[in-house]
């Protein structure tokens, strides 16, 4: 029979640290590195892109604007610009400031004087030069 060996002959247990085979842990690591940069180069892209203005042309100015002004209107894009168009024949047309105003009230859905005032305004910057304009 073989003896058990005394707590003071029992050899203490080997601890190595594991060996690197083939770099595993630290390509981990690096995944783990790589991974978050692409995470937070997305996030940083998607905030980016959020801050910087469209650059569609006239029509998405106009739109844009005139969200600022009266907010419910934009959304209705064919009926805004449609009602731009109306407002702008008017200017081309000579009409004093009081009647655009008046007329724009009547064609923009619930907005006061004052917003009607701002969106001749930004009418007034969208409207192409009397030589572009559209037919009447």
């Amino acid at each position: 029979m073989r003896r058990q060996p005394t707590p003071s002959e029992t050899p203490e247990p080997q601890v190595s640290e594991p060996a690197e085979t083939g770099g595993g842990q630290r390509r981990t690591r690096v995944l783990a590195v790589a991974g978050a940069a692409l995470v937070a180069g997305v996030s940083v892209v998607l905030a980016v892109t959020s801050l910087v203005p469209e650059t569609a042309g006239p029509d998405q100015a106009y739109l844009q604007r005139l969200e600022r002004i009266a907010p419910w209107l934009a959304p209705e894009e064919g009926a805004a610009l449609s009602r731009a168009r109306a407002t702008c024949r008017d200017i081309l047309d000579g009409k004093p400031g009081e009647e655009l105003v008046s007329d724009a009230q009547e064609r923009f859905t619930d907005v006061t004087r004052e917003q009607a005032a701002e969106i001749v305004e930004a009418v007034k910057e969208w409207c192409p030069p009397p030589a572009t304009s559209f037919a009447k």
